[in-house]
C-alpha cells in the first residue's frame, strides 16, 4: 500500500538520536516511534526498532546522518500504509 500513492507521506520519528547515530560500529537495534497522519486525517503511531545501516556513508567523516533500516512488527502492518513492508 505503501506505494500505490505519489502522495506525501510526513513522518515523525522520536528517538534518541545521540544515541543511534553513534551506534556505527555494533549497529544494535534502538526502540522509537514512528508517526504519521493516515487517510482518515487521524495520528497513526507506531513503536519501531531502527539501527544504523549502510557502509560508506555510515561512517561520519562522509555523512553527519547515516541512513537508518525501519523495522516494522508484523501485527502492526496490517490494514495501514506499511502493509507488505518489512523494513
Amino acid at each position: 500500500m505503501l506505494f500505490q500513492s505519489e502522495a506525501v507521506l510526513k513522518l515523525t520519528i522520536k528517538l534518541h538520536i545521540n544515541e543511534v547515530i553513534r551506534d556505527v560500529e555494533v549497529r544494535d537495534s534502538h526502540e522509537a516511534i514512528l508517526s504519521y497522519i493516515d487517510a482518515k486525517n487521524l495520528e497513526s503511531k507506531h513503536q519501531i526498532k531502527l539501527k544504523v545501516r549502510g557502509n560508506n556513508r555510515a561512517n561520519p567523516n562522509t555523512c553527519s546522518f547515516p541512513p537508518l533500516e525501519i523495522n516494522f512488527k508484523k501485527k502492526q502492518r496490517k490494514n495501514l500504509v506499511f502493509e507488505g513492508q518489512k523494513k
